[in-house]
């Protein structure tokens, strides 16, 4: 993503409002623009790391070990 490009789209009403959990330069430097606008969301790069994702995670680890010991079809 472009994000020069995507804070023109969001500040022109263009793009309604976009979220991101991944930056070009990680972290995102407090002078990047895009994360002083209001119609802009900045995850500090765990947007994946929800309660239903953890569990599930967990389960497909566990699945795993099982079937590598030879205890699952």
């Amino acid at each position: 993503m472009d994000e020069e490009e995507l804070y023109k789209a969001l500040q022109d009403g263009r793009v309604g409002g976009a979220a991101f959990d991944v930056f070009v330069n990680e972290p995102p430097k407090e002078d990047n623009p895009l994360v002083h606008l209001e119609n802009f969301i900045a995850t500090p790069h765990i947007g994946g790391n929800t309660a239903e994702c953890l569990v599930r995670v967990g389960h497909e680890a566990i699945d795993h070990m099982l079937e590598a010991l030879g205890l699952m079809n």
